[in-house]
């Protein structure tokens, strides 16, 4: 569960960089990994039914972009 949080994170890093290269303005709700690590993180507790991945891949995306993230 955990790496599967992991992994939702950072395919929202992968993906809101991937947005930013192909569309020359930003897309609202696709542009920060943040917003996009939300969205999938809802998506993946809708399917599972498992609530931890609302937040949980949220919170680890936006402590690697405040700390890890230079």
């Amino acid at each position: 569960m955990i790496l599967s949080m992991l992994w939702i994170s950072g395919l929202s890093f992968a993906a809101s960089e991937l947005w930013s290269e192909v569309f020359e303005k930003p897309l609202k709700p696709f542009s920060c990994p943040q917003c996009m690590s939300f969205w999938s993180g809802l998506a993946a507790a809708a399917i599972t039914g498992q609530y931890l991945y609302v937040f949980v891949p949220y919170l680890i995306t936006k402590v690697i972009s405040k700390f890890l993230w230079l």
